[in-house]
């Protein structure tokens, strides 16, 4: 799963990596223990997908959520749009920036294109994510869902 998830960070920033990379191992877990947190099975998991209110009373009280993991995923994904520049030739996110720049009425040209690219670097990354805990379609759309809000 790292290796896939490797892959994929080297097309959306142009930086390869390490299999042992910290940061690229501590991306992957967390999109892991995202899904752990999914797991359809447990009323808990099952409660914070249908109502983001009861996962932000998870947060509150410490407990596990995947606004949590949600959250640390965005926060390193918002390190690399700062870094990037728009290059129409660059990678994912140089070009996904370029075409903001070039069309504004294009899907990144919008005041929620970083937003935009964030949902689909996620779709993604949970592509590329290996998981045991059966987390269907449906559930990994509901995830996706709460990106928008």
């Amino acid at each position: 799963m790292t290796a896939t998830n490797n892959v994929i960070w080297r097309l959306a920033t142009g930086k390869s990596s390490r299999q042992d990379d910290p940061e690229l191992v501590d991306l992957t877990n967390k999109v892991k223990l995202k899904f752990q947190t999914m797991d359809p099975s447990k009323p808990w998991n099952l409660l914070q997908l249908n109502s983001v209110a009861f996962a932000k009373m998870l947060r509150y009280l410490g407990l596990p959520n995947f606004l949590y993991f949600t959250k640390a995923i965005n926060d390193k994904l918002e390190k690399e749009f700062e870094a990037s520049e728009p290059d129409a030739g660059g990678n994912y996110i140089e070009r996904a920036l370029s075409e903001g720049e070039e069309d504004p009425n294009s899907r990144f040209g919008t005041a929620d294109g970083k937003k935009y690219l964030t949902i689909e670097l996620h779709g993604l990354f949970v592509a590329g994510t290996l998981h045991k805990n059966g987390v269907n379609y449906s559930t990994s759309k509901k995830l996706l869902m709460h990106f928008r809000n």
